[in-house]
C-alpha cells in the first residue's frame, strides 16, 4: 500500500468487511487474496488480522500448502518471494 496511513486504511477495510458480513449473515465464508501479512513474521497488522479471523471464526489455510512450501508468491526474475497470499475459510 502506498498511502502514508496505510495501516489505518487496512484496519478500516477489515472493519467494513466485518460489518458487511455481519449484515448479510453468511454462514460459510471463503476469502482469498493478498492480505499483506505473513503470519510467520512480526508485522504490525498480524494481531488485528488474527482478531478479525477470530471474530468471523475463520481459519488460515496455509497449513494446506504442499509440504515444504513456505511461500505463496514467487517472482523468478527478481528472486522475491513471500507468504502474503492466503485463503481463510
Amino acid at each position: 500500500m502506498s498511502s502514508a496511513d496505510w495501516e489505518t486504511e487496512y484496519l478500516d477495510c477489515l472493519a467494513c468487511i466485518l460489518n458487511y458480513i455481519g449484515e448479510v449473515g453468511y454462514r460459510y465464508i471463503v476469502m482469498g487474496g493478498d492480505f499483506n501479512t505473513d503470519f510467520n513474521t512480526k508485522h504490525p497488522l498480524t494481531n488485528p488480522l488474527c482478531s478479525f479471523m477470530t471474530d468471523l471464526a475463520l481459519v488460515n489455510m496455509d497449513s494446506e500448502l504442499p509440504p515444504g512450501t513456505n511461500v505463496s508468491f514467487i517472482n523468478y526474475t527478481s528472486g522475491a518471494s513471500s507468504l502474503v497470499d492466503h485463503f481463510l475459510v
